[in-house]
């Protein structure tokens, strides 16, 4: 696999956006996560995520800011979920620091005494809970620094004093989710106007990128966010395979748009349509039982220049949107050639669209005006 990590960076508030298990952290002066995950354990990871999801969406979220540091924050799965860091600044003067960005989190925090002024003005604490482990601490406020030009003083976030757990590859988590005073893009709003927009890399070996602001793609085609908790709440109206629009009731089941979930998550009856689809479509593919929770899987191994033809996955939104997977969102590689449709089987009345397939898009979330746009070839 070739190794690209350089990207031209066009816009002025941008960072950039890495894999903690790839080659290109070593940009950011942090090491490489020792041990990057199986399938297994990215789904197990996905399902804890999910489990934590379901029980944020049944709390009526967003009722208030001391309420919500006092709750659950969903499991950004620190260390073994979200795979995509980025660094900012934190104190005067600046230190870096390398952090998960998750927009299903609504706080940014990092661990206690990393950042200087780390200290509480108040008894406002908070908690966050995943899979292997914990964090908890109290919310202080200090300088935030995207790019030079871009600071912001009296930033809040949290001070995680208790720590369980290996933070392998980062040193904290960057809120992108919704919540008035608290998510980044609610304090940043006077100059970023509750604007950001992301492209996930094709590969661990590659750049993408988080930017700030409203300079995002014309391309971009915008679909509602039907909902005004703290999550990206979309309105799926259908999918396709190879072209051929799937019988799937979409209205049946809430979805929402994630970066920390890694493989897109569909209700048992669409996750049947679509796998059934994509399997006659790979007939000249010798299919293969493999100990997985992602199926149907293929052996590739006469395949080995990567010399096949994947069917056209497109996922549907309100408002005429249509998302075609990239192909390297398409299958996951389980066992050397052996590779497996990347979707996976989920709650009834859940589906969560993860950031495998999300790769290669510029993903633009206009928070003031309740919209995500999609772009394809946005890391180009």
């Amino acid at each position: 696999m070739s190794v690209s990590c350089l990207i031209v960076l066009n816009k002025a508030s941008t960072l950039k956006v890495v894999s903690k298990y790839g080659p290109c952290i070593d940009e950011t002066g942090d090491q490489k996560a020792s041990n990057v995950p199986s399938i297994a354990e990215i789904l197990l990871q996905d399902q804890l995520r999910m489990k934590s999801i379901r029980a944020r969406l049944s709390m009526n979220s967003g009722s208030g800011k001391f309420e919500e540091m006092q709750t659950t924050i969903p499991a950004s799965q620190i260390p073994n979920g979200g795979a995509y860091v980025v660094t900012v600044g934190l104190g005067t003067p600046k230190r870096e620091f390398t952090l998960l960005f998750d927009t299903g989190s609504v706080l940014t925090w990092t661990q206690y005494g990393s950042a200087q002024n780390c200290s509480s003005s108040n008894t406002c604490n908070y908690m966050v809970e995943y899979g292997s482990g914990s964090t908890s601490g109290f919310l202080a406020t200090e300088t935030l620094t995207i790019t030079s030009s871009d600071v912001f003083e009296n930033f809040v976030f949290g001070c995680g004093e208790q720590n369980a757990g290996t933070f392998d590859g980062a040193t904290g988590l960057l809120g992108l989710g919704r919540l008035e005073g608290i998510a980044l893009p609610s304090q940043t709003t006077n100059k970023y106007k509750n604007i950001f927009s992301y492209c996930l890399p094709s590969s661990s070996s590659s750049i993408g990128y988080l930017s700030f602001g409203d300079d995002v793609s014309h391309a971009a085609k915008f679909t509602p966010i039907s909902d005004t908790g703290n999550f990206y709440v979309l309105d799926m109206v259908g999918i396709s395979v190879g072209g051929r629009k799937l019988p799937i009731d979409t209205s049946t089941f809430t979805t929402i748009i994630d970066s920390g979930t890694t493989f897109t998550s569909l209700p048992s009856k669409a996750y049947s349509a679509i796998s059934s689809a994509f399997q006659e479509m790979m007939t000249d593919y010798p299919s293969i039982e493999v100990p997985s929770n992602l199926q149907p899987c293929y052996d590739f191994s006469n395949h080995s220049n990567g010399n096949f033809t994947l069917p056209k996955i497109s996922i549907f939104f309100k408002g005429g949107v249509e998302v075609e997977i990239d192909d390297s969102g398409i299958l996951a590689p389980v066992n050397g050639m052996t590779m497996c449709l990347a979707i996976q089987g989920g709650d009834e009345d859940l589906a969560v669209f993860g950031n495998y397939q999300q790769k290669t898009y510029e993903v633009v979330y206009d928070v003031a005006k309740g919209m995500v746009g999609f772009s394809p070839g946005g890391c180009s």
